[in-house]
């Protein structure tokens, strides 16, 4: 595990960690090709939650590469007020560089994409994606509180309310104080927030191009949910992947007795506690199927 700056010109470096391969644990698949896969995170969450998945990976072969985004990296008050950074950045900028140093040190070998929440999400909107030869999105989908009913008036309250009132008062909105997803620089804050009160979220902001950038993806690509992730449900899920025309999306939502587990919720994929998920998930990675190999799978 190496920390490594991948170099913006004329900008702060995005903070990223390589994880080596390492020689395949016995039994594992012999002469498959390695590849180099990159872990994008999901909005608020330290490259640091997934390395317990990326050693996983690299334990089975390949070479991994990890990332934070610019102006939350430590999680404090200070660096998310002093960022003048928005998510439109990060989609554009953070995630293409992160992906471009995965297929410079690739070397020619297939590049691998998993993403949870936005950083799912951020496949569709960044350059970067074609670059990507196969994906995987977790528990990804629109933040439009109307197709999250578990947690749309939370959404509804944060977009309208919150996050406006907030980031206006003190600069920066004070995620970590409220429990509400983290401390976020004042242009991601409210960028995000105009975005959850369109129903097409981001895709009906006429200043983007979101659907033709989504349009140009041509990467196989999965996108697994869970039927407890509380907060983003089945129809947004739907909602954000019906907007891949070009390309294969399959489609897996699960219940966790279906991988033989209590609970998996939004962030419960890349505990070790569902490490059952992952050779399904890398299976797709490698050879493009979906297949739980546990005795109460049932593979929808």
């Amino acid at each position: 595990m190496q920390p490594i700056r991948i170099d913006i010109e004329g900008a702060a470096a995005v903070s990223a960690t390589w994880f080596e391969a390492q020689v395949p644990a016995e039994g594992s698949r012999i002469g498959r090709e390695r590849a180099v896969v990159v872990v994008a995170p999901a909005l608020s969450t330290p490259q640091a939650f997934y390395a317990g998945f990326c050693r996983w990976l690299a334990a089975q072969g390949h070479d991994v590469l990890s990332f934070d985004y610019r102006g939350i990296e430590s999680g404090s008050a200070a660096q998310a007020r002093a960022s003048g950074i928005d998510m439109e950045t990060w989609l554009r900028v953070d995630v293409s560089v992160a992906i471009d140093e995965a297929r410079r040190r690739a070397g020619g070998r297939p590049l691998l994409y998993v993403g949870h929440s936005l950083g799912g999400m951020a496949l569709g909107a960044t350059p970067g994606a074609a670059r990507v030869d196969r994906a995987i999105t977790i528990a990804s989908g629109s933040g439009y509180p109307g197709l999250n009913p578990r947690s749309g008036r939370q959404l509804w309250l944060l977009g309208r309310v919150a996050m406006p009132l907030y980031t206006r008062l003190f600069g920066y909105f004070p995620g970590a104080p409220i429990r509400k997803v983290g401390n976020l620089p004042r242009g991601v804050a409210l960028q995000w927030s105009g975005w959850l009160r369109r129903r097409g979220y981001w895709f009906d902001d006429p200043a983007y191009d979101m659907r033709e950038r989504f349009a140009s993806v041509r990467c196989p690509l999965l996108a697994l949910s869970f039927s407890d992730d509380k907060a983003i449900q089945q129809p947004a899920v739907d909602d954000l992947h019906a907007r891949y025309v070009a390309t294969t999306v399959r489609r897996v939502h699960l219940a966790p007795a279906q991988a033989g587990l209590a609970r998996i919720g939004h962030m419960g994929f890349f505990r070790r506690d569902a490490a059952a998920l992952w050779p399904a998930a890398l299976r797709w990675l490698e050879a493009g199927e979906w297949r739980l190999e546990t005795p109460a799978a049932a593979t929808p």
